[in-house]
């Protein structure tokens, strides 16, 4: 990391508005220099860039050093700038969402984490979204009344069917639009 550090740094001498500038925070957080790799993000986030890219990877790599340092509320507004400032790799929707779950907001969590795909820890943190979302959204079947059946007439004679809404449990919850 100390290696890779030098070269960003290298990099960044060469092209000051380049994408080496996020590779120095990237390379401080190896480095558990987290307040180091704040300090230079922020000052980084304030360049002018070439590409979007480079600006949306100082972004992401800001909100990972702020939750890295624990400052939650300040790292998901650094990852929320980065995913509105262009394409949204699948590690840095994963990021916004972890750091939607740790401030407690589970309906934005629960969609960055399902368009997060393959990205490595996003499926455990999706399933931990989702039942955090169900949780707090839950509620009695609007079509069954939470009695899970329905009584029909068949042949004449009444006969209970499942609730098709609710899959006969009585319960439904707001699912995110992941659109």
């Amino acid at each position: 990391a100390d290696a890779a550090l030098t070269m960003f740094q290298d990099s960044v001498k060469l092209d000051p508005a380049g994408a080496g500038v996020a590779g120095v925070g990237a390379a401080l957080l190896a480095l558990k220099r987290t307040d180091d790799a704040v300090d230079h993000l922020k000052k980084a986030t304030a360049l002018i860039f070439r590409t979007s890219e480079a600006r949306v990877a100082c972004w992401h790599q800001l909100g990972r050093a702020l939750a890295q340092a624990e400052r939650h509320a300040e790292a998901l507004e650094a990852l929320k700038k980065g995913v509105e400032g262009g394409q949204a790799s699948p590690a840095l929707l994963r990021d916004y969402g972890l750091s939607c779950l740790a401030m407690k907001r589970h309906e934005d969590a629960f969609v960055a984490l399902s368009l997060a795909g393959s990205a490595t820890g996003a499926a455990e943190a999706l399933k931990t979204a989702e039942k955090m979302v169900h949780a707090t959204t839950a509620h009695e079947c609007d079509d069954c009344g939470g009695e899970a059946f329905f009584e029909r007439m068949e042949n004449g004679k009444p006969k209970k069917a499942h609730c098709t809404l609710c899959a006969g449990s009585g319960r439904i919850w707001n699912r995110p639009c992941v659109a």
